[in-house]
């Protein structure tokens, strides 16, 4: 069984004065609920986010498996 892993990027705009972040972090246990996710995007978000207007939000969420894995 894989961790897995979700990854949240932000690219705020021109006027910005901070660049953006890219971030990611491992859940202990897979899941395939989609407010679990969810909620790890929020806490990248809360723990990171400058506050800055944002142009570009990426999210990616790799080592999925089957509910049938889990």
């Amino acid at each position: 069984m894989r961790n897995q892993l979700i990854s949240l990027g932000v690219s705020y705009s021109r006027q910005a004065m901070t660049k953006g972040f890219y971030r990611s972090k491992t859940l202990k246990e897979p899941t395939c609920e989609t407010m679990d996710m969810y909620n790890t995007c929020v806490e990248l978000l809360d723990e990171h986010f400058a506050g800055e207007p944002a142009r570009q939000l990426a999210v990616r969420i790799s080592n999925l498996e089957t509910k049938q894995g889990i």
